[in-house]
């Protein structure tokens, strides 16, 4: 007999990822997680979800930092300027 899969709501991945339900159409919506309807109705299968937070949570940890060089005469106001004159 085939194992069966859980079926999330859109509802359940909003609570899992914490997010709103815009997030997760707009996640549906561009295909960065799979989604079927069924019976007119959005559902995710739980290893998806799993390997869509899987995948950003890599994302994220090989994530370069890029050192942010600031432009002092840009990033400060006139006035603070003088302080450091």
């Amino acid at each position: 007999m085939p194992s069966v899969t859980p079926l999330l709501t859109l509802r359940d991945v909003r609570e899992r990822l914490n997010v709103g339900m815009s997030t997760v159409y707009q996640l549906v919506e561009s295909r960065r997680l799979r989604a079927a309807k069924v019976q007119g109705q959005w559902r995710v299968k739980a290893e998806d979800l799993e390997a869509y937070i899987e995948s950003r949570m890599q994302a994220l940890a090989v994530a370069p930092t890029k050192p942010r060089v600031v432009d002092a005469d840009r990033a400060l106001p006139k006035v603070a300027r003088s302080w450091f004159s």
